[in-house]
């Protein structure tokens, strides 16, 4: 049953690519709960971004709001906590910036959510071919069940909504789809900005810390449909030292973070 009164901060993290942000937010437009707001967290400050949003701004039924920062690396669990701390919906739904929405993704997430807990989700892999039709057309009635089927994408199952099933996955959560409470993320002071390198790890972070703090899981397969553009994939080269940023991030018993939402702040 959908959350009475539930507000979502949709949360889309972005770099540079505007004609994927494009089609993101016209898949945002289409959805069929309309209690949400959008936010934009850019990893950069080039103008391009800020000159398209106010461009569009007015398309748009939704308000859309707009934080970015100096270009200087990988600091996406930076500005993510940006985007949180100037949300005002009491649950977050959090995505990238290259997944196209189904239209039942935030009737879902709030049909789903719970106190304490963390709802994370999957997302079909479109293929090159379908990908340039969308981004060319710009109609997202393209994304109709028989080339879903039959244009060559990947995780096919991930892209079919199927409302009545579901998935006993415990764990897993993907950056790209998941969604909770904004308190239960304050909880443990949102993301942890150490990780500041393209070597990953910043997703199992925020999933350890969570467990630790006695947050429940639950995955939201079949239900918050994703489809993922195709674009080249960047290379992640993990150094030896990142290995041991890692290693160490991992075998720590803290569930807050020192350098999250709010900083100089005291471990719980």
């Amino acid at each position: 049953m959908i959350q009475a009164d539930l507000k979502i901060s949709l949360i889309i993290s972005v770099y540079k690519n505007i004609d994927f942000l494009d089609i993101v937010l016209r898949s945002a437009e289409r959805q069929s709960y309309k209690d949400f707001e959008v936010i934009i967290a850019e990893d950069n400050d080039g103008r391009e971004m800020a000159d398209f949003l106010a461009l569009v701004q007015n398309r748009y039924s939704f308000d859309i709001m707009h934080v970015f920062h100096e270009d200087a690396g990988f600091r996406k669990t930076r500005i993510l906590n940006k985007a949180v701390n100037v949300s005002t919906g009491d649950f977050l739904v959090i995505i990238d910036g290259d997944c196209i929405l189904h239209r039942a993704f935030l009737k879902e997430y709030a049909r789903q959510a719970q106190d304490n807990t963390c709802l994370f989700g999957r997302r079909m892999m479109l293929s090159k071919k379908l990908s340039d039709t969308l981004l060319n057309t710009r109609d997202l009635n393209r994304l109709h069940l028989w080339n879903i089927l039959f244009s060559g994408n990947r995780k096919i199952e991930e892209g079919i909504y199927l409302p009545f099933l579901r998935s006993f996955r415990k764990k897993g959560l993907k950056g790209c789809n998941l969604g909770l409470p904004k308190e239960l993320l304050e909880k443990i002071n949102g993301y942890d900005e150490d990780y500041e390198k393209p070597w990953g790890g910043e997703d199992s972070d925020l999933e350890r810390r969570l467990r630790l703090a006695g947050a429940r899981f639950k995955c939201t397969k079949f239900l918050t449909i994703q489809y993922h553009l195709y674009h080249p994939i960047l290379p992640r080269e993990v150094t030896p030292d990142g290995l041991d940023f890692i290693d160490e991030k991992k075998t720590s018993t803290e569930w807050f973070c020192r350098n999250g939402l709010q900083k100089n702040s005291n471990s719980k």
